[in-house]
């Protein structure tokens, strides 16, 4: 009788102490963070309207103004947290580096036209109140929601713009540079190659 007590209470202590511990961190060998090291800005544009996948913009295509989406995509370094108590207790998934985001937050995010956009927007303005941007998941903010969801984390490792409001010309030549300031000074800015919008 002894020893059959003994046995259940061992059996107990294991399933309910080191079973845990043995497998508390599901995560731990994949990275959970990111570093920004720099930033691009492609075109890309829905070929078939705004529920297709969006598709890269060959040279030479003309894309109608409101399919057209600034992807920026960020070259990232992935680190892992020191330590790593209890991460996999707040991690939804950890299938994907960097899944608990950056070790800083952002800052500002700008838009600026290369050329003039339209007669509102000339050469140089900050175009952030014509644009939405959606981060990894395709929901559309304006910049301010955006960067004050991600005000003390950068969850997001690409950004999509896209705008709301149409350019001058019936068919024009358009650039667009994208800032990026980080809460710890680091500033990537990138500038799309000419892309031809359709009014």
């Amino acid at each position: 009788m002894t020893r059959s007590i003994f046995i259940k209470i061992a059996l107990i202590v294991f399933i309910f102490i080191v079973g845990p511990c043995a497998c508390s961190n599901p995560c731990k060998d994949v990275p959970d963070h990111f570093i920004v090291q720099s930033i691009k800005a492609d075109n890309f544009y829905y070929p078939s309207g705004k529920t297709s996948a969006t598709q890269f913009v060959n040279t030479g295509t003309e894309v109608q103004w409101d399919d057209y989406i600034l992807y920026v995509p960020f070259d990232v370094l992935y680190t892992a947290s020191v330590g790593g108590s209890g991460a996999a207790l707040y991690a939804t998934s950890c299938s994907d580096p960097g899944y608990r985001g950056a070790n800083t937050g952002v800052k500002e995010i700008k838009l600026i036209a290369v050329n003039d956009y339209n007669d509102n927007f000339h050469e140089g303005d900050n175009l952030n109140s014509i644009v939405s941007v959606a981060g990894d998941v395709n929901i559309f903010k304006s910049i301010d929601e955006f960067s004050s969801y991600n005000a003390s984390t950068l969850f997001d490792q690409t950004l999509h713009i896209r705008f709301l409001e149409a350019p001058s010309q019936a068919t024009g030549s358009y650039q667009f540079k994208i800032e990026l300031h980080l809460l710890n000074g680091d500033v990537f800015t990138a500038t799309n190659t000419p892309v031809t919008l359709l009014k």
